[in-house]
């Protein structure tokens, strides 16, 4: 991975090339957009109920525990606003 750190919901900066302490390996899910609560999802967007997230984020949520286990850390992706991924890092954890 090349050298960059990316803004989080949690106010830091992750390093995408570097492995979190205690984990064998980083997992980076990318995903092309987060619903925002109130907002309608554009027509054809599979949705989780009471998340609005895409399938893939969501997967990965449901399974951070199951890829912690197995020594990996797990991060997404997204080219949404922070402001976006903020909301809905809060209302996801």
């Amino acid at each position: 991975m090349p050298s960059v750190a990316l803004p989080s919901t949690r106010g830091d900066s992750i390093r995408v090339e570097v492995v979190p302490e205690g984990f064998a390996c980083l997992v980076i899910c990318a995903f092309p957009m987060t619903g925002i609560l109130g907002v309608e999802l554009p027509p054809g967007r599979a949705r989780d109920p009471g998340a609005g997230g895409t399938p893939e984020s969501c997967g990965f949520r449901g399974h951070a525990a199951d890829l912690a286990r197995e020594g990996a850390s797990a991060a997404g992706l997204s080219a949404r606003p922070g402001a976006c991924q903020h909301e809905v890092a809060g209302r996801l954890t």
